[in-house]
């Protein structure tokens, strides 16, 4: 593949389109990275970034149909044929409560003539999905290097000596920092062998 080619990769859930940033260089089975280009993308292949109107749609039928569910995703899992009509499209989107969705992908679905696949996330995978900057001042952790979610509890904090505010603890998600984790074995192993304050 040459560099700027239009590929088909393994994602996380489903094939992604994505664009070659760097040559291809052969390596060892070991050394490669964990998605795999999997073919050349057709000439019509869309994704997410490049077609806004889809994900406006999709807004936009949900409010008008009144659902407590934030769309913030829409990507083809499968092209779309000639003329732009149909193919597979997944539809990312969070929600605090169970909501039933039959209308919404009906009326996606004939607006778009694609077979739809809505799915739910929480508020940590949509924050790495969507990207951003963390109070740190650099990109996220969990949408740049952090391989999987594990458990975040305030007593990690409490432990770190942290001002307990919700706006200094909770992440972009509104959950809990990824980073409390981070420092938590050092407290732990520290406390074992200093005194007691005071």
């Amino acid at each position: 593949y040459e560099v700027g080619d239009r590929v088909v990769v393994e994602g996380e859930r489903s094939t992604r389109i994505a664009t070659v940033a760097v040559p291809p260089v052969r390596r060892a089975m070991r050394d490669r990275p964990g998605r795999r280009v999997l073919r050349r993308a057709e000439r019509d292949a869309v994704d997410s970034t490049d077609s806004p109107s889809l994900l406006r749609l999709a807004k936009d039928r949900a409010a008008a149909l009144r659902l407590p569910i934030k769309v913030f995703r829409v990507e083809y899992a499968t092209p779309p044929g000639a003329g732009g009509r149909g193919g597979k499209i997944n539809l990312y989107f969070t929600s605090d409560e169970r909501v039933e969705l039959r209308e919404l992908l009906r009326d996606l679905g004939q607006a778009t003539t694609a077979r739809i696949e809505l799915r739910q996330v929480g508020a940590r995978d949509e924050a790495k999905q969507v990207g951003g900057i963390g109070s740190c001042g650099l990109e996220l952790c969990c949408s740049t290097w952090l391989p999987e979610f594990v458990p975040v509890s305030i007593k990690m904090a409490k432990d770190q000596g942290m001002v307990l505010s919700p706006t200094k603890v909770s992440g972009q998600c509104g959950r809990l920092k990824c980073c409390l984790v981070y420092e938590q074995a050092t407290y732990a192993e520290l406390r074992k062998g200093l005194p007691k304050l005071g």
